[in-house]
């Protein structure tokens, strides 16, 4: 039996443009993530408290990563929105203006 391993796997589907924006400019949040924690050796057993233990610790850990870089996709995503209404709205007040 081989040392055991929590492992997570997300696949966020953003857009193809905010995907290309993000990542040319340097972005490090990925879209696409497997997270993989070793449990200790010792936690073999799943009836003994180190198991249970290195369960919860390495969950926590991934839970961490996760909403760090869920948090990084949502701002990003929103700047775009609200970059987007910036536009709208400027270009939407033009048209009332007439040329002279």
């Amino acid at each position: 039996m081989g040392q055991p391993v929590v492992t997570i796997f997300y696949n966020l589907h953003v857009s193809q443009s905010a995907l290309s924006r993000h990542t040319s400019t340097g972005f490090a949040a990925q879209p696409r993530k497997t997270l993989s924690s070793p449990l200790p050796n010792t936690a073999l057993t799943p009836s003994n408290a180190t198991y249970y233990h290195s369960l919860a610790q390495a969950l926590r850990s991934a839970i961490n990563e996760i909403g760090l870089d869920l948090t990084a996709w949502r701002d990003a995503v929103s700047n775009d929105e609200r970059d987007k209404e910036i536009v709208l709205v400027a270009s939407s007040s033009d048209e009332g203006e007439d040329p002279e």
